[in-house]
């Protein structure tokens, strides 16, 4: 039953994650491959792989920046 509940809660879950993430300009999704939430020891890398990501969105934040300018 418990194993019910939890799946049920993973699946609401990751629905909402999914339309939340429609609502975003930049979306960063870092490799986090091979870590999980007690993976603490590992923050270093996982802070380097974040920069990795968003570097490589370094112009879609350029661009939302000139957007912003041109509201504002």
């Amino acid at each position: 039953m418990l194993k019910i509940m939890e799946q049920a809660a993973s699946f609401i879950n990751d629905k909402s994650t999914k339309e939340e993430t429609k609502l975003v300009d930049i979306l960063i999704q870092p490799n986090i491959e091979g870590y999980d939430a007690s993976s603490f020891d590992a923050v270093d890398s996982l802070i380097a792989r974040g920069k990795k990501a968003a570097l490589l969105k370094e112009q879609k934040f350029i661009d939302l920046k000139k957007k912003i300018r041109c509201i504002s």
